[in-house]
């Protein structure tokens, strides 16, 4: 009878370790990169000669204006002031967010900013394009 759970015993370690070792195999596989590496261009910062691999061209809709672009929308629609202590991601998805979206969806997320001057920088924004 010894012999018997002895027996169990070890052919259940085993199996259980052969286990463990094919999935850490798995795990490792899925955690290997692909061989081809895609770039999108977003900025002058890091123009497309400078990156290895493949690099797909840019899209004008989603590509964020430069900070010297940016303030100069943000200036003529007189939010200059309002936004001067944010930081330059802020800055851009406020940017973001006019080009892209209604009025009412920028006010919601912006009610401290003026709504005359959102919409100054939303016709800005659809001008300049």
């Amino acid at each position: 009878m010894r012999r018997i759970c002895m027996c169990v015993y070890i052919f259940s370690f085993l199996s259980f370790t052969a286990f463990a070792k094919t999935t850490e195999k798995k795990k490792d596989e899925k955690r290997k990169p692909s061989q081809t590496f895609n770039y999108t261009v977003y900025s002058e910062d890091f123009p497309k000669e400078q990156l290895d691999g493949p690099v797909n061209a840019s899209q004008q809709e989603a590509a964020v204006l430069n900070p010297g672009q940016r303030d100069m929308y943000l200036s003529q629609a007189g939010l200059i002031k309002y936004v001067a202590s944010w930081d330059h991601l802020e800055k851009d998805i406020l940017v973001l967010r006019a080009s892209k979206n209604s009025l009412a969806i920028l006010r919601s997320k912006y009610p401290t900013l003026p709504p005359a001057s959102l919409q100054q920088l939303q016709i800005l924004l659809k001008t300049s394009k």
